[in-house]
């Protein structure tokens, strides 16, 4: 007889069929058409039965399946909420690099946000577009800040170009707030009435 060792934590696992034998004539009648068994999660406890290999693959595959879809379906129970004024920009400050230095490519941004959400607690994520003089879109980049910032609460956060920018845009962010220590259930999709747009004074 066949014995499969089944963890539904590896979701693709491999089936390793290794054989077992039954010294018991009872229980031999009883499995004789059921030649493929499986232990769920390592316990020993439950049993599973089946008359072939692909048919027992089939229903550990449906198990696998349902887990995941379940777990995902927790995972995508996140209430989202719109707000035009819950992140306010307050400035932007260019710091360009020097195009006679070969090993000084990059600029920096400076981007001052408050966080205006009323919530205590939240991580801020921005979503930054490069433009050029026509006001077109060359490059997006989302900076997240380093840590919590409070409601009220101002900070700095920095996005890179290389070369030396015209300009930046900043039309939507997003808020998550925190809850003990952990990201809540909630995220705050900001979109602003009137985009943020700074022009580059040494472009």
């Amino acid at each position: 007889m066949k014995k499969i060792k089944v963890s539904l934590l590896l979701l693709l696992c491999i089936l390793v069929l290794v054989s077992c034998r039954d010294s018991g004539s009872t229980n031999e009648s009883v499995y004789a058409d059921y030649q493929f068994q499986a232990t769920m999660d390592d316990n020993d406890e439950i049993l599973i039965l089946a008359k072939s290999e692909s048919a027992l693959n089939e229903f550990i595959q449906e198990i696998v399946s349902n887990e995941m879809n379940s777990d995902f379906s927790d995972l995508d129970q996140v209430y989202i909420h719109e707000s035009s004024d819950a992140l306010a920009v307050e400035s932007a400050e260019f710091q360009n690099c020097d195009p006679s230095d070969p090993y000084d490519v990059y600029s920096f941004v400076y981007i001052k946000v408050r966080n205006n959400s009323g919530q205590s607690g939240t991580l801020l994520n921005l979503n930054v577009d490069f433009i050029d003089e026509n006001g077109d879109i060359i490059y997006s980049s989302y900076p997240q800040y380093g840590s919590i910032v409070e409601d009220g609460q101002a900070c700095t956060m920095d996005v890179i170009f290389e070369g030396i920018p015209y300009g930046i845009r900043v039309a939507s962010a997003d808020i998550t707030p925190m809850s003990n220590g952990y990201t809540s259930d909630e995220r705050i999709e900001v979109f602003f009435e009137t985009p943020f747009i700074a022009i580059n004074p040494g472009h």
